[in-house]
């Protein structure tokens, strides 16, 4: 079997479980819970997620790679979890230390129990994951889309319970600390790879095996993640808990998307990649070609987000959340780039070239934090319009020149063909949508749907065709 096609197989089973998975915790959750949890509330526990969010992001620095792309066998992979759980606890309690710290940074004494509560994620997250890598290595997709969707569905149904009885921000909270230990149950159960904790000679011994991706990845993603909320904290500081809550909600199908597309391409992309490689396929013009195939299947996202926010707001979550309207059209225009320009970062680990994805991501985080300091001098409306703009504008020429052509060594002709079409196109929509004019951005969406199907209509026909036999074999 070909790489498209055993690729496209097996996203199309992962991805079927992942899309079941946000139907449910984005749509259906959102909706119901809108019902009985205010954007104050909201806006209450996104305070707190601004510095979780960030610890999180070191609880996996590049554990599951490491995992991923060696040869090694159990001893190793054992080693690796037991250096997963002694982050997970050191990351918990840095996080239980800043509580008092982050009440006097907002004047809010109710978050410091709040934050203790979230800060067990760190622990109950970090067991899961060098069994899911395993899932993963294994291309065992199908398992892994099924415990996604189970845990998923359980959360789900734990946080309606908790808030239809009244909990208020603490069924936005509770639930997110048991789903990893129902995942794990579910991992344990395929995977069979028990509990394994050992002493700091053997945790010492497996950073010594992982030291240079965790420490490469750590530093990124201690920057990157300073650029990604910064903006979330310019509103939150200056414009109060309810303006967050707003904010974080239109911000909330970017991250939806990041996630939908991410979580169903990363786990599948990255192994699929690195055994291509193995076997001396030109992999990044395949690469390409699924990027370009997922960069329609995020126009479906991101085009109603731009024409029909004012529908989508009222339907899904009622009058209250009215304020949203105005962000949601700049979310849906920037999804589409975003959403490719992080999936490339898989590139710099199947190269193993970490350094050179540290040092890029230096000034590439810069630039955006610049933009969402001068959006902040106006208000929340113009912090997405110039974190947008920064976006499309700079960050991602820089990135394809330096990262894409000067390190990757994607050649002048994959670029131009590829991504300039696509920055050009998004940064005329969203000027056309700061002046408002609405014929205008119609006209330019087609021209981006015109592109993109343009530019992958033969394999569209492939997987036309494909699906065609699948359905009608007899």
């Amino acid at each position: 079997m070909g790489f498209k096609k055993k690729f496209f197989k097996n996203i199309a089973v992962f991805g079927g479980y992942n899309y079941l998975s946000w139907f449910f915790d984005t749509l259906v959750s959102t909706v119901i819970l809108s019902r009985f949890l205010g954007p104050k509330e909201y806006g209450f526990v996104a305070l707190i997620s601004i510095f979780s969010g960030f610890i999180l992001l070191f609880s996996n620095t590049g554990l599951s790679y490491s995992v991923m792309r060696s040869n090694y066998g159990f001893t190793f992979q054992k080693i690796v979890f037991n250096l997963s759980v002694w982050v997970g606890i050191a990351l918990s309690s840095i996080m239980c230390l800043m509580a008092y710290p982050i009440t006097l940074l907002y004047g809010k004494p109710e978050l410091f129990w709040p934050t203790i509560v979230i800060s067990l994620q760190f622990i109950t997250s970090s067991t899961n994951i060098v069994p899911a890598s395993i899932l993963q290595k294994n291309l065992e997709f199908n398992t892994i889309g099924k415990i996604n969707l189970f845990a998923t569905m359980i959360t789900i149904s734990l946080m309606i319970l908790m808030a239809m009885v009244g909990f208020s921000y603490w069924s936005l909270i509770v639930p997110y600390i048991t789903q990893p230990i129902i995942k794990h149950i579910f991992l344990e159960h395929y995977t069979k790879f028990g509990f394994h904790l050992y002493g700091f000679k053997m945790t010492r011994f497996g950073f010594s095996k992982v030291k240079t991706l965790f420490k490469s990845i750590s530093f990124f993603n201690f920057v990157n993640y300073f650029a990604r909320n910064a903006d979330n904290f310019a509103v939150g500081k200056f414009y109060g808990d309810t303006a967050l809550g707003l904010y974080d909600r239109s911000y909330k199908f970017l991250y939806m998307a990041r996630r939908l597309v991410n979580s169903t391409t990363g786990p599948v992309i990255f192994p699929s990649l690195v055994e291509a490689k193995k076997r001396g396929e030109d992999y990044k013009s395949n690469y390409l070609d699924i990027l370009g195939m997922f960069n329609i299947v995020n126009l479906f996202i991101s085009f109603p987000l731009v024409l029909f926010s004012k529908w989508i707001v009222l339907v899904l979550w009622g009058q209250k959340w009215i304020g949203v309207i105005d962000y949601l059209p700049y979310i849906g225009a920037i999804i589409p780039l975003q959403i490719l320009t992080i999936a490339s970062d898989d590139l710099y680990m199947i190269e193993k070239n970490e350094k050179a994805y540290v040092t890029l991501g230096i000034p590439l985080s810069f630039i955006l934090i610049v933009g969402i300091a001068i959006g902040a001098l106006f208000s929340p409306l113009y912090i997405i319009r110039f974190y947008a703009l920064a976006f499309t504008l700079i960050q991602i020429p820089v990135s394809l020149y330096f990262g894409h052509f000067r390190i990757l060594k994607f050649s002048f002709q994959q670029i131009l063909k590829f991504w300039i079409p696509k920055v050009i196109l998004t940064n005329l929509l969203i000027f056309s949508l700061w002046f408002g004019n609405i014929y205008t951005s119609s006209f330019i969406m087609a021209l981006i749907a015109f592109e993109a199907f343009y530019y992958r209509h033969k394999d569209l026909r492939k997987i036309f065709i494909m699906v065609k036999e699948k359905l009608f074999k007899k």
